[in-house]
């Protein structure tokens, strides 16, 4: 179980909750990890992958880079990615990057 992230499953939606508001290299390996393992055990069959954003205040290239490869990978598979719920910082970096065209940013 990771202290970073919580993995749970909604209907047809596998939500990711960040736990923590730095994501970095630090701990980039443990978010790749137990988002595999967790969406191995509980998230066939999933159409979407919604990964909570509110608790994170700061991302580096390291996790953005892990979030891309996750959206590659589940959108060959039919699977819709989303970041919800953004701090205006984080959406500042998503504009910045240009990931808000390739990914689905939603706020509730």
């Amino acid at each position: 179980m990771s202290d970073k992230i919580r993995c749970t499953r909604k209907g047809d939606e596998f939500q990711v909750s960040f736990l923590t508001a730095k994501l970095d290299i630090f701990c980039a390996a443990d978010i790749t990890e137990t988002f595999a393992g967790e969406f191995e055990k509980s998230g066939s069959g999933a159409r979407r992958v919604a990964f909570l954003l509110h608790n994170v205040e700061q991302i580096d290239s390291t996790v953005l880079g892990f979030l891309v490869r996750t959206h590659i990978r589940l959108g060959r598979n039919g699977v819709r990615t989303i970041l919800r719920n953004p701090s205006p910082g984080i959406a500042g970096v998503l504009r910045t990057s240009g990931l808000d065209r390739d990914f689905t940013i939603e706020n509730a």
